[in-house]
């Protein structure tokens, strides 16, 4: 669970270092936005997928290939580009508001499923 913050703050502290954003920066979506719905989904099991990438290379696992096989199949769900990926993530962070939102909710999401998977 602390990478998971140690992520979110990193984040956070990347989308916040360029200052409030203008309307200018937030106008600007990627020609495949997300919506915010989808984005915090997708978000999430990126979350789940650094994850994975971590016990995988804990195992010996390469984690270039590891890597590059995990979030392919992750941009597959999602019927989307690592570029796509990239834009959206841009976007969202332009907003450091908004972001931090969205960082909420993935965060209560992975604390109750954490929760959940302590209790069983």
């Amino acid at each position: 669970m602390r990478y998971f913050i140690f992520f979110f703050i990193s984040f956070t502290l990347f989308a916040c270092q360029e200052g409030l954003p203008t309307d200018d920066v937030i106008s600007q979506k990627p020609e495949n936005l997300l919506s915010k719905e989808v984005f915090v989904d997708l978000y999430y099991d990126t979350q789940l997928t650094e994850a994975a990438i971590r016990i995988e290379i804990g195992k010996g696992a390469k984690a270039k290939e590891v890597s590059a096989y995990l979030y392919e199949q992750l941009f597959k769900k999602y019927g989307i580009t690592n570029s796509d990926f990239q834009a959206n993530i841009k976007y969202y962070a332009s907003d450091p508001r908004q972001m931090s939102k969205i960082q909420t909710e993935v965060v209560n999401r992975l604390t109750k499923n954490e929760s959940k998977l302590r209790n069983q």
